[in-house]
């Protein structure tokens, strides 16, 4: 009985570990939003329902208090269905189980060793290389697109948009670990998988999600501080490809075509922000699949604004408490290989927000790879890092 127990505690742990990397990966191949939560129910939610409540851990074991704000934050988005003009109480609640989850299992399996952060980058980014390549084949030789044309991927990017969220949070990653190498091989590999991944960004079209990259990559550049000499051969490389795919992309086209006004989004929040003075503190109430009319525009499933949506929803306790979270999120900060690359993911993710995402409380979607994708492996490794520290014990180990 005790042999069964141990293979037990040794199995589920590794089952939860492949979880994380199929469910990861499952973004870049999964048909559908349907493919990525069966992958997350199969290999995330019923090991961790299995194992998790009745494994003797620290809190920090599964988030500690980066866990407890998130939870408190997206239960107070649940609590104000209460109030809303239509009873969503239940999937809203799903929503949030589901986020703590993810929350506690991300946590888990990095602290306790059976996740390792920087192996996960790699087959992440080796996967979106490999999709982005498949997605540009298929869209432009395949279905014979004009370059000029948005590119749009299959399957969670389900439209341009989100294809320039996904695949440029993958160049973020690469971008970043190729000013970290220290060997110029290991930094040309991680700097051509950056311009692949670049790649969809560029040709989705998606100006919030381009000028996200640039500003981050600009803040990794500082932060990082690389030789002149990798500066300077990484620079001669991007110039080199931006003139050769200008050659082959009509650019006063596409300015023509998508012009510089804000599709409408501007109209979205002035229109909400407006609104929300009627109930600014507490919201209207969140609802699961909302519509929000503006009259003489479009009918809308979000304020295309996290922020915005937040304060809409949930009135101005509702973003202090995500500005809460965030703040905490913020703080795990640190420029080692593993961790400074999911950082800067989230910052991406975060900045992304500004132009598609709804509120926080989000179901297993596209948007969770902008904002608790990226903090779950975050919180994840800052308690990894303390428990490595020789003067602190949990739970009687190092």
């Amino acid at each position: 009985m005790l042999q069964l127990s141990d293979r037990w505690n040794k199995f589920v742990p590794r089952w939860l570990s492949f979880g994380i990397y199929f469910f990861l990966i499952s973004y870049f191949w999964a048909t559908g939003v349907a493919g990525l939560r069966s992958s997350f129910y199969l290999f995330l939610l019923l090991p961790a329902l299995l194992f998790l409540p009745w494994k003797k851990s620290h809190w920090n074991d599964f988030g500690g208090v980066f866990t407890g704000v998130a939870l408190i934050m997206t239960g107070y988005i649940v609590v104000s269905n209460l109030w809303a003009s239509d009873n969503h109480f239940s999937k809203l609640f799903r929503s949030w189980f589901f986020i703590a989850i993810w929350l506690m299992v991300a946590c888990f399996t990095i602290t306790r060793g059976y996740l390792r952060v920087d192996r996960l980058i790699k087959y992440l980014v080796g996967v979106g290389v490999i999709a982005a390549c498949a997605e540009i084949i298929y869209f432009y030789v395949v279905s014979d697109n004009a370059l000029s044309m948005r590119l749009r991927a299959h399957g969670v990017a389900e439209n341009s948009t989100l294809t320039g969220q996904m695949f440029g949070a993958l160049a973020v990653i690469a971008y970043v670990r190729s000013l970290q190498s220290t060997e110029r091989r290991s930094m040309l590999i991680w700097f051509f998988a950056t311009a692949i991944c670049c790649l969809p960004l560029v040709l989705s079209q998606t100006r919030g999600a381009i000028l996200a990259f640039a500003l981050v990559a600009l803040a990794a550049l500082i932060i990082c501080r690389p030789s002149r000499k990798v500066v300077f051969i990484q620079i001669s490389l991007a110039v080199i490809a931006a003139a050769g795919l200008l050659l082959q992309f009509n650019l006063l086209e596409v300015l023509e075509n998508r012009g510089v006004d804000m599709s409408s989004r501007d109209l979205v929040w002035r229109a909400l922000l407006a609104r929300a003075y009627d109930n600014p503190l507490f919201g209207i109430g969140a609802l699961y699949d909302p519509r929000i009319i503006i009259p003489d525009v479009d009918v809308f499933h979000h304020a295309h604004n996290s922020w915005v949506d937040t304060v809409y929803y949930t009135g101005l306790i509702g973003l202090f408490l995500a500005l809460c979270h965030f703040q905490l999120v913020v703080q795990t900060f640190d420029k080692s290989p593993d961790v400074l690359p999911i950082f800067m993911w989230f910052i991406f993710g975060c900045i992304s927000l500004f132009t598609n995402a709804p509120h926080l409380l989000m179901p297993i979607n596209s948007f969770w790879f902008a904002y608790w994708i990226p903090a779950g492996l975050l919180v994840g490794s800052y308690y990894l890092k303390q428990r490595q520290v020789p003067t602190e014990v949990i739970d009687g180990s190092n």
